[in-house]
């Protein structure tokens, strides 16, 4: 039996603590000097005698390094060859080109779940007990470098149709059409031209 780490692994410092995040899976883990240590040795397919070798090395005791592997195992921190877990891990790396940080950002914010109504100001309310917020203008006060912008009409009709613009906060609840539906999705997303340059 062989095994490796995940390749959707990102680790970070929480004040005086290390976490573990498997982005994909969305979980994370506290670990110790030890874990991540064998983590490191687990970059290919090991044996498990090799990892637990590797485990060994890190702490010096055997039974020690046979609770780091198992936990691994179990956490799916590591994969074992040829397991559903092994074969999800092996299809992220086939596919996904752009690195861990980024597939961090892109997993995490997948299927998030968004406030609604009153969930949403019973949360700006909080924010707002923890301190002040923002000025709602800024200034260009103590700026050296500034250029300054000429008047305008404001009755210019573009200006008006600039003006006329705005975002709505409201929301009836009412369901929308699949015909709506496409129409959104195309406006936002779909392929209106293409261009080629080069290699792009």
């Amino acid at each position: 039996m062989r095994i490796r780490r995940r390749a959707t692994l990102v680790v970070t410092f929480e004040d005086s603590r290390t976490v573990i995040h498997d982005f994909l899976s969305q979980t994370r883990y506290e670990a110790g000097a030890a874990v991540l240590a064998t983590l490191a040795a687990l970059d290919d397919w090991n044996s498990m005698e090799d990892a637990l070798a590797a485990a060994a090395r890190s702490t010096g005791e055997t039974d020690k390094a046979r609770d780091i592997v198992k936990g691994l195992i179990e956490q799916e921190l590591a994969v074992v060859e040829d397991s559903p877990a092994a074969e999800r891990d092996q299809q992220y790396r086939d596919t996904w080109r752009w690195g861990a940080v980024a597939g961090w950002y892109q997993f995490s914010l997948r299927d998030q779940k968004f406030l609604e109504g009153e969930q949403t100001e019973d949360r700006m309310w909080k924010y707002r007990e923890v301190g002040d917020m923002p000025p709602v203008l800024a200034t260009h006060e103590g700026i050296e470098n500034r250029i300054e912008l000429p008047n305008f009409d404001l009755d210019d009709p573009f200006f008006a149709e600039l003006q006329s613009r705005a975002s709505r906060r409201e929301y009836s609840g009412k369901n929308i059409s699949l015909n709506q539906l496409a129409q959104c999705l195309y406006a936002a997303n779909g392929v209106k031209s293409v261009n080629e340059h080069g290699p792009f």
